[in-house]
């Protein structure tokens, strides 16, 4: 399994000041997910986006961010810089929070993508 999964977000304003949509969620297998709005892929954030704009959000403080996140939790943007701090002051929450639930997420992330590949892999064996 690797060691670190890229994710995307839409972020609001410029890096100096920017906030993220937050997310208060189920998702599969039953995992409580509260904080920043993950997409798997670039193209699940344009959307999201998009959808943004459609409701009246200004596009030119809207952009797509790419983010890494490790398996004990660090969440980073593309500059390598450390989002914890930032998501718990937007989120109330504590910083270890932050963490536990990005913990959580890269488990539950990983796990539902090897799925997708062994699906595909099957699927292509014709098995």
């Amino acid at each position: 399994m690797s060691n670190t999964l890229i994710v995307y977000t839409v972020g609001y304003g410029n890096s100096s000041d920017r906030s993220f949509a937050m997310s208060d969620a189920t998702l599969k297998r039953g995992f409580q997910y509260k904080g920043i709005l993950l997409h798997s892929s670039h193209e699940a954030a344009v959307e999201d986006m998009e959808d943004d704009i459609r409701q009246g959000e200004d596009p030119e403080e809207l952009g797509v961010i790419t983010l890494k996140i490790n398996r004990n939790g660090d969440l980073y943007d593309e500059y390598g810089v450390m989002l914890h701090d930032q998501i718990a002051l937007q989120n109330n929450q504590s910083k270890l929070e932050v963490r536990q639930h990005l913990q959580e997420y890269f488990l539950h992330e990983m796990a539902d993508r090897r799925s997708k590949l062994e699906a595909a892999t099957e699927s292509a064996m014709g098995m």
